[in-house]
């Protein structure tokens, strides 16, 4: 199971070094740069998840609102923002969105990675 083993070799610690960085970090663009790495690692995540449960979508807007049909994420509303802040601070706004992205890393937005991880925990246990 790829998903799997990305979610416990690629996603748990990039979330893992994210929550201290949010923390101690001062350097707002390599915190914006992580953060928006999270952000495509937990789409990547999501779409191996759907592949290997037979749903098929190759775009991260497909992805989130797959995975927003069948109940694997909550406040979708949440998750377009931040699709829509990657796309933006990936074309061409990577210094003028950052005060933008820093505010996606306060707790009332990060909390939609948090709520993530418990999802993925409580389905790993199934496979375990």
């Amino acid at each position: 199971m790829y998903w799997l083993t990305n979610y416990n070799k690629i996603f748990i610690p990039l979330y893992n070094k994210i929550q201290k960085m949010r923390k101690t970090c001062n350097d707002e663009n390599l915190l914006c740069s992580e953060y928006i790495n999270l952000f495509n690692c937990a789409c990547e995540l999501i779409k191996q998840y759907l592949n290997y449960n037979g749903l098929f979508q190759f775009e991260n807007r497909e992805v989130i609102k797959e995975a927003i049909y069948v109940e694997l994420l909550c406040d979708g509303e949440r998750w377009i923002n931040a699709l829509s802040l990657a796309e933006v601070y990936e074309g061409d706004g990577k210094e003028k969105f950052n005060s933008l992205i820093l505010s996606y890393l306060s707790d009332e937005n990060f909390y939609i990675y948090d709520v993530l991880v418990k999802t993925f925990n409580k389905i790993k246990e199934e496979y375990e």
